[in-house]
This record gives structure tokens, C-alpha cells and sequence, in this order.
């Protein structure tokens, strides 16, 4: 069936979106369609995270699925200082353009979802393959120790400010290195054995930071 598209009374009042950003395959639609949101504001509009989840009528853990989403492939840039008190300020959200070299298969897994949503079948099938290929390729693996060469490539490094965004790369690593080789372990799978690592070392560098109230902001567009 066709779809013709006819005038209407706000043709003139519309928000500029390239074609490529609302065709981005690599882009889930709820992110596709908060970018068009987010877009349809003028330059220096400010909105929350619990804003934007009342206005759309979704949970703030999607909202923020969405956020890191767009932040991963570069149509949104966060920043976030710490402060006197060596407290973390409120992160703040700035549009760019994107980055279209991240390929499809780097793209992250949505966050699981909060009490009260359900996880689709789609995404509980994707995880459970994601699960059994990973089983497969460990098979065919024997245990080694860490080689002095051994560095974490760039789907590694990528991870940092999407799931430990408290970690230093450089730091955090070198750490793991040394700890490793050390002691002397063995793993089938350092590249398996580093995410672990950072994902301790991302809950206790959580547990540390004092409670703050939830300051999200976009802004500076």
C-alpha cells in the first residue's frame, strides 16, 4: 500500500533530521524516536531523565537504555566532572553527529528491564544463542596464561563508558595485568575474564560513591 504524504498546517515549524539518522539500522526505534524528539527542541533545551520518562509514559529505565544507545553510536555526547567534594556532577547530554564506523555487531544489549516490564521474545532469544555461541567457541579453547602482549581491543575499550563508565582504562587494565600474571592464572578466555574483572571493579567503585539524587540532564544542544 502507498503512503502519499500531504500538506499540513505546521510544514513550516519542523525539526531538521537528516534521513540517515532516522534510518540508522544499527538504531532500535524507541532510540530512533527519542532522537527525534530530542531534535524537534531548540539549541539549549533542558530535560531530565524522570521528565522525559513521565512525558513518554515509559519507565526511566528505558529512557535511559535509549540515552546509552545514542551515546554509543555518537549522536549524543556525555560529559560529567567531578567536583571540590570529588563527587560526580550531573552528566550532561550533547547532540553530535554520529559515528558510523561502529558496526552492528559492537551494538550493546538493552539494560534488563525494571520490575512491572517484560522482556521480549526476540531479546531473550538473542541472549540465549548470544549464551550458546559463546559455550561453543569455549569449547574448542584450553586454558593459557596472560601474554605479556595481551592488550584489550577496541570492543573492550568501547565498554568503558557504557557499562564502567567509574573505571580508567588505562589504569583498570594495567591492574588486571599485573594481578594476572602475577599470580599466575589461567583462563580459556582473557577477553571473558577482563569483563568480569571490570564488572567487579565497576560494582565496587559504585558501592563507594555516596548516594546521590537522580540530575540527568540534556542540554547544550
Amino acid at each position: 500500500m502507498p503512503l502519499i504524504r500531504g500538506h499540513h498546517s505546521f510544514d513550516e515549524q519542523y525539526a531538521q533530521i537528516p534521513n540517515s539518522w532516522l534510518r540508522d539500522s544499527r538504531l532500535t526505534l524507541k532510540a530512533i524516536g527519542l532522537l527525534a524528539q530530542i531534535m524537534s527542541h531548540r539549541p539549549g533545551w533542558n530535560m531530565s531523565i524522570r521528565n522525559l520518562a513521565a512525558n513518554n509514559k515509559v519507565g526511566r529505565d528505558s529512557i535511559s537504555a535509549a540515552l546509552k544507545e545514542l551515546e554509543f553510536y555518537g549522536y549524543l555526547v556525555r560529559t560529567q566532572e567531578r567536583g571540590d567534594n570529588n563527587k560526580w556532577g550531573e552528566a550532561i547530554y550533547t547532540t553530535s553527529d554520529p559515528m558510523p564506523e561502529k558496526p552492528l555487531a559492537e551494538k550493546p544489549l538493552p539494560e534488563k528491564p525494571s520490575s512491572g516490564n517484560h522482556a521480549t521474545k526476540n531479546t531473550i532469544d538473542l541472549e540465549n544463542q548470544t549464551k550458546e555461541n559463546n559455550k561453543k567457541e569455549t569449547a574448542t579453547k584450553k586454558l593459557s596464561q596472560l601474554d605479556e602482549t595481551w592488550q584489550p581491543n577496541e570492543k573492550l575499550l568501547a565498554m568503558f563508558p557504557i557499562k564502567w563508565p567509574l573505571l580508567k582504562p588505562s589504569e583498570d587494565t594495567e591492574a588486571f595485568r599485573l594481578y594476572h600474571r602475577a599470580k599466575g592464572s589461567k583462563f580459556v578466555d582473557w577477553d571473558l575474564a577482563y569483563q568480569s574483572w571490570m564488572n567487579r571493579a565497576q560494582k565496587w567503585a559504585a558501592e563507594k560513591q555516596p548516594a546521590q539524587p537522580e540530575r540527568n540532564i540534556l542540554g547544550d544542544f
